[in-house]
């Protein structure tokens, strides 16, 4: 019995140390998975000391309910009127724009006016001078 445990022992020793069944050593650096940053879509505005200070402070909810209230409005407003100050210049340009484009569509029209009437009295002309033509025949006899 001594023998078959000592014959199992050696096999096994000189099967794992033979060039077949060599121990594996990592000699490069295992590099984990590191996730990709996420890119920031939307993110919440940051709060002014007025807000924070009020929502530390809850004793005076309702009247700091109001303050917190007649702040955002006031907020709100002032970037109501940049927008508006920003809106009423671009339609400002657009209406320029706009008269810019009736007058050169006035005057294309006109210009269209014009030689229609040319046409017209280039035909005028034609007719008159066959009628001329038809009494000078007749006159002569040709």
């Amino acid at each position: 019995m001594k023998a078959l445990i000592l014959f199992t022992v050696v096999l096994a020793l000189t099967g794992c140390v033979s060039e077949e069944h060599k121990p594996k050593v990592y000699r490069h650096e295992i590099e984990f998975y590191q996730p990709e940053e996420l890119k920031v879509l939307y993110s919440e505005p940051e709060e002014s000391e007025f807000e924070k200070y009020y929502r530390a402070h809850p004793i005076e909810t309702d009247i700091a309910e109001i303050k917190l209230e007649t702040h955002r409005m006031r907020k709100v407003t002032a970037d109501m009127e940049k927008f508006l100050k920003e809106a009423e210049e671009r339609l400002k340009k657009f209406q320029e724009f706009a008269v810019r484009k009736k007058a050169e569509i006035s005057e294309r029209e006109k210009y269209r006016q014009q030689i229609e009437e040319m046409q017209n009295e280039l035909k005028q002309i034609d007719a008159d001078l066959e009628q001329k033509r038809k009494k000078q025949e007749l006159k002569h006899g040709y």
